[in-house]
């Protein structure tokens, strides 16, 4: 049904299956000729779970169609944008953020052609594993290099506020707001919205943090992965979750009695 409707609200498209990941089993995006314009990705051990993602510029229509369906719903990652087009643009934001970044004791993190300048830079503020994280890097010239576009402008810059909230309540929250109320989501996200507009916004609490999975804990997550579907028949046919531990708490003793 969500395939059917977003298919519907893009004239001209088609629905193409995909390579499922995330976790999911199924995945199709729509599609206009060689253009995604959405992807939507389902079962496995997500339960019901369906994850609708929209990327570029049809992030936005993709976002207004689920408000618009499905108001009830919940935002697992966003990324909100400001282009930036004039002589000396990455040179003045990257002093910005890179002082906010030292106010603030945020990580910092390098990617790019820093040595010659010519293939495009990247400024990452904030680590991976926190709900808020913004990166900075100059778009024109990325372009370039990947064979996009030869007349992208080299001054092109963009700021991207990219924001993962934990909590389900966050996710519910953020699930109504405007692009630039995401820039609330941090202190010092906060203090890089007044210092580039002028805003001084109201600040958004409670995203949680984002805990890094130790070793075993990847382990497991990819065993549950490859074999639920096993695990899944193991509890029909012994009866409980309890059961099935027992049972493979018995092959591991087994197995180290050897």
């Amino acid at each position: 049904y969500i395939l059917e409707y977003l298919s519907g609200a893009f004239d001209l498209s088609d629905i193409e299956r995909v390579m499922p990941r995330n976790g999911y089993t199924d995945a199709a995006k729509v599609v206009r000729g060689s253009t995604t314009l959405c992807e939507v990705l389902w079962g496995g051990n997500t339960g019901d779970r369906v994850m609708v993602v929209g990327s570029g510029a049809n992030a936005s229509p993709v976002a207004s169609l689920v408000r618009s369906e499905w108001p009830d719903h919940l935002v697992i990652r966003a990324d909100v944008a400001e282009d930036y087009d004039e002589p000396d643009a990455f040179a003045a934001l990257s002093a910005l953020m890179l002082n906010i970044a030292d106010k603030h004791r945020l990580k910092v993190t390098h990617y790019g052609d820093w040595h010659r300048c010519e293939n495009g830079r990247t400024l990452y503020v904030g680590s991976r594993q926190s709900p808020v994280m913004v990166r900075l890097y100059e778009k024109g010239l990325e372009q370039r290099a990947k064979g996009y576009s030869q007349n992208a402008s080299a001054d092109w810059v963009r700021l991207e506020v990219e924001v993962k909230p934990k909590r389900a309540a966050a996710r519910k929250h953020l699930a109504t707001l405007q692009p630039d109320d995401f820039m609330a989501c941090a202190a010092w996200t906060r203090e890089v919205a007044l210092c580039l507009f002028n805003s001084d916004l109201v600040p958004i609490t409670g995203l949680g943090t984002i805990k890094r999975m130790s070793d075993d804990e990847r382990a497991l997550a990819a065993l549950v992965k490859q074999y639920g579907g096993l695990l899944g028949r193991l509890k029909d046919e012994h009866g409980s979750w309890d059961d099935v531990g027992l049972l493979l708490g018995r092959l591991v003793e087994d197995k180290d009695s050897t």
